[in-house]
């Protein structure tokens, strides 16, 4: 070193002095951090989500169980929590209206159907045969009634064939007469003609004559008036035996038509039956699924159930389970069945359990109101879920129906500067149109 460098004072010295390299790096690197930023900025993409809460449901819901009618509860088989299989009886419903009139149409059925017997026995003029096992009450009732149509029928019958029997006899003379009286007309002929000869020969007086001209006249007469009588009476005897004929169709039409009737009434009274036994069958309330039972409203034996009241709940325990949330009226254009869904399950905190995976499965159709606010509407999703399990560790924790879940649904990507620029872009747009 030089005496003169030695001697120089103290800023000379710094002036001499290479500047330090130090904030040059730090500048670069500053430099080079933001345009790092920047380039991630630009192509760096994000995922747009769709955040929406509810619940996990049964894949066919929570079944109800409710009666059909009004009635009084006789029996309660379950309780609360209790495990059931389907179609497993939890109710009994009190059924002694149901089997009233069950045993009342059964009572007019049989009945009907013994008096179709009858109606055959009459038909077939045949004695009545009664099945083995018909009602005593029943099968005197029916007994009684076909002595007396028989009766009635025959008295008909019989007194139509004795008028037939009496006309037939009457005929029969008739005929007989007219034979005779047609036989002996010539021999008063002839006599008559030969008094009249004996008259103008003398031989006779003229009262004889006119005696046998009278009696000549009498038998003419008397044989006109018996042709007559014997056409009445044949006209007589084919009314009779059409009258007879009449009887019987008469009687056979009355009994066709009641036969008509009852099989008409059996018809209807087997309807009626059959919608009691299907009653009958209701007055057990029975598991539609496989399930757990809840929220059993009542558990008083004799207690009076209004039709269409919920009785009980059961959840279903083998349907797989679903995610059901509500998304906002903003998100819901832009969510499509098959888009990919992480679902945190509000039990299980998901920084320590994680999020299980599904996809959108169906959105509804139309928007629903929130309860409490009737101007929110919102938009029912369900969610299909890849594993109806949580796994951490190798263990696996069960999912229940009713446990809160947020989901998130993945819309799509987009670049960090959109992100950044979003809230500007929408000042931009909607600023100056305040009033």
């Amino acid at each position: 070193m030089s005496g003169n460098d030695t001697f120089s004072p103290h800023l000379l010295s710094v002036e001499k002095t290479p500047p330090s390299p130090l904030p040059t790096l730090l500048l670069r690197l500053l430099l080079l951090f933001i345009a790092i930023i920047l380039i991630w900025a630009f192509w760096g993409r994000l995922d747009i989500v769709a955040r929406a809460e509810g619940t996990l449901v049964p894949q066919n819901r929570v079944q109800i169980v409710q009666p059909l009618e009004d009635s009084r509860v006789e029996r309660i088989l379950v309780k609360e929590g209790q495990r059931v299989n389907k179609d497993q009886v939890l109710f009994t419903m009190d059924s002694t209206l149901t089997l009233a009139e069950k045993r009342k149409y059964q009572y007019e059925v049989a009945l009907a159907r013994l008096q179709l017997e009858r109606i055959d026995a009459q038909l077939e003029n045949r004695p009545l045969q009664l099945s083995d096992n018909a009602q005593l009450k029943q099968a005197e009732q029916v007994s009684a009634q076909y002595h007396a149509n028989t009766a009635a029928y025959e008295t008909q019958i019989n007194e139509a064939k004795a008028e037939k029997q009496r006309i037939e006899q009457e005929l029969s003379a008739s005929k007989v007469m007219v034979k005779s009286l047609a036989g002996t007309m010539p021999l008063l002929i002839e006599t008559e003609a030969a008094y009249k000869k004996l008259q103008t020969k003398g031989y006779a007086d003229k009262l004889g004559a006119l005696e046998k001209k009278r009696t000549r006249i009498v038998a003419q007469k008397d044989l006109q008036e018996e042709k007559y009588r014997v056409d009445s009476l044949t006209a007589q005897l084919l009314e009779s035996e059409s009258r007879i004929k009449r009887i019987k169709a008469e009687y056979k039409r009355m009994l066709v038509e009641e036969q008509v009737q009852l099989n008409a009434r059996i018809h209807q009274f087997q309807e009626e039956l059959n919608k009691i036994t299907y009653r009958e069958s209701l007055t057990e309330l029975t598991a539609p699924v496989d399930g757990i039972v809840q929220n059993v409203a009542t558990h008083t034996q004799g207690a009076i159930v209004p039709a269409g009241t919920v009785v009980l709940s059961v959840v279903p325990s083998t349907d797989p389970l679903k995610a059901e949330v509500l998304v906002d009226n903003k998100d819901v254009a832009h969510i499509k069945p098959g888009m990919p869904v992480r679902v945190k399950v509000a039990s299980y905190e998901f920084q320590k359990y994680g999020m299980l995976d599904g996809q959108v499965e169906t959105i509804s159709p139309d928007a629903i109101n929130e309860e409490g606010n009737p101007l929110m509407k919102n938009y029912r999703v369900l969610i299909d879920l890849g594993k109806q399990f949580i796994e951490r560790e190798g263990k696996q924790f069960d999912l229940r129906p009713g446990m809160q879940v947020i989901s998130e649904i993945r819309l799509g990507t987009r670049t960090v500067m959109d992100y950044l620029l979003s809230p500007i872009q929408r000042a931009v747009l909607s600023s100056g149109n305040e009033r």
